[in-house]
């Protein structure tokens, strides 16, 4: 598939406004702040590697966020976590964080390629594994689905995982979330 008609970059500071706007709209109002943004900019970046990116169109419409931290102190600061069943040292895995879309822009594979350059930027870093939370009621469980077909293995089921957060779930449409998380794990080939 053709990437073309976009715009796709590491994620940086410049993007921070624009992201937000975008996660407002389709994550929900107050999933993120600002400043959390800012957080996960400065963990998306080992030495002179960015691990997350993001999709613009031709007219700078954001329409893809890949958002990844790489390994290290992300680890504390994420819950429903089990590393005892990873195989791998925390300090040596990477997360994915969140992977949003547009809905004009779903099922097209881009959110697929978004993944696969952040992969190949761990890969630089070098990172052993990556961990991420699958939101299993994702629309046609397509979160889960597109994790596996990158090769991700399910850990274990977070049920209510969201529900600490007080923003507007687009699933729930109110807090508290009610959605359930899949810890999956991606070994990596270095």
């Amino acid at each position: 598939m053709s990437f073309e008609n976009y715009i796709i970059t590491p994620l940086s500071h410049n993007d921070l406004d624009d992201s937000l706007a975008f996660s407002d709209q389709w994550i929900g109002v107050n999933y993120f702040t600002r400043t959390e943004l800012e957080d996960y900019l400065l963990m998306s970046v080992k030495g002179n590697t960015t691990v997350s990116y993001i999709a613009r169109t031709q007219e700078s419409k954001v329409v893809g966020l890949r958002l990844s931290l790489a390994p290290g102190l992300w680890v504390k600061k994420t819950k429903g976590l089990t590393p005892e069943k990873w195989g791998f040292h925390p300090s040596q895995v990477g997360y994915f964080k969140s992977l949003f879309l547009h809905k004009d822009h779903r099922l097209k594979g881009l959110g697929l390629h978004l993944s696969k350059l952040s992969i190949d930027s761990f890969k630089k870093i070098p990172t052993q594994a990556i961990i991420c939370h699958s939101w299993k009621e994702s629309p046609g469980n397509s979160s889960y689905k597109y994790l596996k077909k990158l090769g991700f293995k399910e850990i274990k089921e977070h049920p209510l995982y969201w529900s600490h957060l007080d923003y507007n779930c687009v699933r729930c449409k109110r807090p508290p979330c009610q959605c359930t998380a899949i810890e999956m794990l991606l070994p990596l080939e270095i």
